[in-house]
């Protein structure tokens, strides 16, 4: 054909050339079509597989968020792994994304009943669930992606630390002091003293050791200068124990401090203290905690909310015109003589009484625990809190300004189920508490505040010098929130050393601490701030221990402080 083809002579010799073009170009369209098909199926492949991959980190990202979400549901109450009889975890929201992309989200109980293991020391219970995130393409709906992981949900008990606190912990203390147990931050440890020796060492049940989920460092936030003490840090399984000072830690192979500035950090400290000592470079990760809404005197509280909707509980509403107390769900009246829903005379009381660090007279509403519970003198009535079940008093006043809630005579706590004292208000605890045939108490508030045996609420407004206090002894866990410290302008939040607000002058009498120092969030309602010392207060001998049996006997609604493993995954 092509030869007929050029036998014909054309009109010119454009014409040929024009035809042997056309021949030449339909040539190459033949051989270049199976090319180019190639071409453009490779090209719809690799798409496709990058389509495919932002879709995978899509599902990806849901099982991230979904994680974060089910650790503060469950932190914050609204579901209880520990329960092995609850079988159905709730759902969380689609996770959105700023290009379309939506990743849903399932989470299934793996039919893994709960199981308690023993982690640092800690009695940790964990269940496994299956978290299946599925993420459609949003620019090609025929690319959906499903990932599937296995998470362990691991809850810890947060009153099986010393000390757990989920903002910046400081320890500074100005003069000699101990803290024995374990510690445990969300964030920065500072750890310092004022030229005096301050140990950190195991208590009598447990080993040591000291956990930072950011960065430990010995210095202070503020930025001020007297972190210059020593700072005796207990060595792991030594014995007997041996301790190694982190502001001068003597080996000439580590720097002066070792601490978190250290570039070799990982070696030096599991070198120094043989994994006493860790941060988030050691792989110390967050833990989810109830967050302050939990204590709100409404239906949004937690603890208020369970009293009001179980009526199990004693409810106690302080206001200047009148109180009201509730036990079970019955409204009791005060008596001089007892009788049906009966309390004695002067069990609730609201008076005004002026506290130095806030500048201002507090709403007190005082609860007398030795009337409520028929103790002494008051055998003929009816001992309410053996009558609540559930271990939970709420109690708050209504003064919107400078609300305050008190415990008194509670020295015994007639409680056999223990006692956890809840209030979103400032706590203030009057005198011994808990330190006669001791229970299981825990008391959780805005702020929690210590007068001695010796207080006197008439002496309240006067000089230091009149406010004296007596050696007093509080055998319970503490959940309260503290100030923040500020560099600019310098304010020291007084640490955990000052966690306990005091108004008195201690000096040389000692504060005898059984128990457990948990700080959740920041103070709402108390607004002073630490004052130092010498006008508000002076420090006491602080003679604190943790109280181990807080982890084999926990108060009632101890909070969880929850982690998540991740384990296993697959696509499907």
């Amino acid at each position: 054909m092509w030869k007929e083809i050029l036998k014909v002579k054309p009109a010119n010799k454009k014409a040929q050339a024009l035809i042997l073009a056309f021949m030449v170009i339909a040539t190459f369209v033949v051989l270049l079509l199976p090319l180019l098909k190639k071409i453009f199926y490779e090209n719809e492949i690799l798409n496709r597989q990058k389509l495919e991959k932002e879709a995978f980190y899509y599902a990806g990202g849901g099982i991230d968020e979904g994680i974060n979400w089910f650790r503060n549901q469950i932190a914050n109450f609204n579901f209880n792994p520990a329960d092995p009889t609850v079988l159905n975890p709730p759902q969380p929201p689609p996770s959105v994304y700023a290009t379309g992309a939506v990743a849903n989200l399932v989470i299934t109980d793996s039919g893994i009943a709960p199981a308690s293991i023993v982690v640092d020391g800690t009695s940790v219970t964990v269940r496994p669930y299956i978290f299946t995130s599925t993420c459609t393409h949003p620019s090609n709906a025929n690319i959906r992606v499903t990932i599937n992981q296995v998470v362990l949900i691991r809850l810890t008990g947060a009153f099986q630390y010393a000390a757990f606190y989920n903002d910046d912990l400081e320890l500074l203390p100005g003069a000699d002091m101990t803290f024995s147990g374990r510690i445990f931050s969300n964030n920065n440890i500072y750890l310092g003293s004022d030229g005096r020796t301050l140990t950190i060492g195991k208590s009598t049940a447990d080993s040591a050791y000291l956990r930072g989920a950011a960065n430990i460092y010995n210095a202070r936030k503020d930025g001020g200068t007297n972190a210059d003490g020593a700072v005796k840090i207990e060595v792991a399984d030594s014995s007997p124990a041996r301790y190694v000072d982190m502001h001068d830690p003597l080996d000439p192979s580590y720097p002066n401090p070792l601490d978190s500035t250290d570039v070799n950090w990982l070696s030096d400290s599991q070198g120094a203290w043989n994994g006493t000592v860790q941060t988030s470079a050691n792989g110390v990760t967050k833990k989810a905690v109830p967050v302050v809404g939990s204590i709100a005197s409404d239906a949004t509280g937690y603890y208020y909310n369970y009293i009001n909707t179980k009526n199990k509980g004693i409810l106690v509403t302080g206001s200047t015109t009148g109180n009201t107390i509730k036990c079970n769900g019955i409204t009791l009246t005060e008596s001089a003589t007892p009788g049906t829903n009966k309390i004695p005379t002067g069990t609730i009381i609201t008076s005004s009484v002026y506290d130095a660090r806030e500048k201002t007279n507090i709403k007190m509403t005082t609860i007398d625990l030795n009337k409520l519970s028929a103790g002494t003198g008051y055998t003929s009535y009816t001992n309410r809190l053996s009558q609540n079940t559930s271990g939970l008093l709420y109690a708050y006043n209504t003064d919107p300004l400078h609300p305050g809630v008190r415990l008194v005579n509670g020295s015994t706590i007639n409680s056999p189920q223990g006692l956890t004292v809840v209030t979103k208000d400032p706590l203030y605890i009057k005198g011994d508490y808990n330190n006669v045939a001791k229970v299981s108490s825990a008391v959780i508030c805005d702020s929690v505040n210590l007068l001695s045996n010796n207080w006197d609420d008439a002496k309240s407004a006067g000089a230091l010098s009149g406010r004296v206090a007596w050696t007093t002894t509080i055998n319970t866990a503490f959940v309260a929130g503290v100030d923040t410290t500020t560099a600019t302008p310098k304010q020291y939040n007084g640490g955990l050393e000052n966690y306990p607000r005091l108004l008195e002058d201690w000096s040389g009498k000692n504060l005898n601490i059984n128990g457990s120092f948990v700080e959740l969030w920041n103070t709402q309602v108390a607004q002073g701030k630490w004052p130092g010392t010498g006008t508000v207060y002076n420090p006491p001998n602080r003679v604190w221990a943790y109280d181990a049996n807080l982890a084999n006997n926990p108060p009632p609604f101890t909070p969880w402080a929850v982690e998540a493993q991740r384990g296993a995954w697959w696509k499907s």
